[in-house]
């Protein structure tokens, strides 16, 4: 193929531009998520349970508290309309949800001690169906089982946007609409899954023209 110098720094720039346009996308982006999590953090209730090991009968018991709790937490939390009214129905339920676990440690026929308290932590990027919530610190309710050395479970208990419904975790649709009522509408749209692609697509226009120069 011959190309003159001048269509090959047309090519080279429209290269150029295109790489620029997708940092700048994803520095931009990065901007909006930190923004969108420190918004977000002002809202919301994480839920976090800790496993007392990596054995699979403490995952499992891990699960048989985590579903038992939010079972018992679900229905008292719909009567909240914001975090703070949230965070004081969860702290006058501690001592029941203390004994909600107790009870189900026993009964699976372990002696574990367990703490249930609220502490500021930092999350990992989680998507709940359509929604992306990002990384970065967040209040949470925490409850370590016995060593509290095995892997984790978390959720989003408010707003709701997840569940327990027999043994599957959904993402609850009432949850994303009072996510949305809280953290306003801008805010919620800047949280869903769908532009994504935009920033891939310009860096494979990049690597197509670079194996075309390099042939």
């Amino acid at each position: 193929m011959n190309l003159g110098r001048g269509a090959i720094l047309g090519i080279l720039l429209g290269v150029l531009g295109g790489t620029v346009l997708a940092v700048w996308d994803v520095s931009n982006d990065a901007k909006d998520r930190k923004s969108n999590q420190e918004e977000l953090s002002e809202h919301v209730i994480r839920f976090h349970v800790r496993a007392n090991s990596d054995e699979e009968e403490d995952q499992q018991l891990k699960e048989e508290v985590k579903s038992n709790l939010v079972e018992y937490i679900s229905p008292v939390l719909e009567q909240c309309s914001s975090r703070e009214e949230a965070q004081i129905a969860l702290e006058e339920e501690m001592e029941e949800l203390e004994n909600i676990a107790l009870i189900t440690i026993h009964d699976a026929g372990y002696d574990y001690p367990v703490s249930i308290y609220f502490s500021t932590e930092d999350f990992p990027v989680k998507e709940y169906g359509d929604i992306l919530v990002p990384g970065g610190e967040y209040e949470a309710l925490r409850v370590d089982i016995g060593e509290a050395a095995g892997q984790n479970w978390w959720c989003l208990i408010y707003p709701p946007l997840c569940f327990i419904d027999g043994s599957t975790v959904i993402v609850d649709e009432d949850g994303k609409e009072v996510l949305k009522e809280e953290v306003g509408e801008e805010a919620y749209e800047n949280m869903l899954i769908e532009d994504k692609p935009k920033v891939v697509v310009k860096f494979k226009l990049y690597e197509e023209l670079k194996e075309l120069f390099l042939k």
